[in-house]
């Protein structure tokens, strides 16, 4: 088997100039190619830029879904903040780029979860002779309790695996797991008996959020991924909107709440501490 890297993308294709030729250069000494699931949210010229630049193995654009059933279900324990219908997008084109993968995975040594709106700051060539069979590298999210959902390397068998969530959805909630990202995936990776897990807490990316147009990349590095997600409009939109839906203006005053904790917490991170 030769050794190759399978780099497959999922979700939205944003941000993706400045940050898929960072993940294009990971590996100087292995080649990398890619499969691709984006939801159909950009312009025809656009799609030809990105094909262009990627040529990709296999790729779709999708419509949107529709997954608001989610939002509803009685199935599901919700978490605090986490909009099920938002998540179920998520899962669903980790299936659809692991399908595209699918017939040739066999062929890949190595395979690596991304998005396009992930910028990396490091190579990761280095990591590659560690991840054998059935081995992962990932990165621990909320103080070490749990896995990152952002990103993984590993055994392509592995990773195929790990794409493959969305179905064991009702699986997992009847088993009492909370539907929340980093919960539903530590779990789903629980269910691997033979996986072996590297976790490392120094992460070498950060997401490219719409307000870093400007940062240096030490300014990025520093910002907690899930906290400034609150800086961005559209998710503070979109969780105004599923509250309002199910609580009214309590649940508008709610998402605020969270919102402006989230932001002081990213504050105080930020805030250099002195003695």
């Amino acid at each position: 088997m030769e050794k190759r890297v399978a780099l497959l993308l999922s979700g939205l294709p944003r941000q993706w100039r400045t940050c898929l030729p960072t993940q294009l250069s990971l590996f100087r000494d292995v080649p990398v190619d890619v499969f691709f699931h984006f939801w159909d949210v950009i312009d025809e010229s656009e799609k030809k830029e990105l094909l262009d630049f990627l040529k990709p193995k296999a790729y779709a654009f999708e419509a949107p879904k529709d997954f608001s059933s989610y939002d509803t279900d009685p199935a599901f324990t919700h978490d605090r903040i986490n909009i099920p219908s938002r998540m179920a997008s998520q899962y669903y084109s980790w299936r659809q780029v692991a399908a595209l993968f699918a017939p040739q995975r066999e062929a890949y040594c190595w395979a690596m979860r991304s998005r396009s709106d992930l910028q990396f700051v490091a190579t990761l060539e280095d990591a590659l002779p560690y991840l054998d069979k059935n081995k992962i590298l990932l990165y621990w999210w909320d103080e070490a309790r749990l896995v990152s959902d952002i990103f993984a390397l590993g055994d392509a068998q592995v990773v195929y695996q790990y794409h493959l969530l969305f179905d064991k959805l009702h699986d997992y909630a009847a088993e009492g797991v909370l539907l929340n990202p980093e919960a539903m995936l530590t779990h789903h990776l629980e269910k691997m008996p033979e996986l072996s897990a590297f976790m490392q807490t120094s992460p070498v990316y950060f997401v490219r959020r719409p307000h870093m147009e400007n940062y240096s990349i030490e300014a990025c590095l520093r910002e907690n991924p899930g906290r400034n997600k609150w800086l961005d409009p559209e998710v503070v939109a979109s969780h105004k909107t599923f509250f309002h839906k199910k609580d009214g203006s309590e649940g508008e005053t709610y998402v605020e709440c969270f919102k402006n904790g989230q932001l002081t917490r990213l504050s105080e991170e930020l805030t250099p501490r002195t003695r």
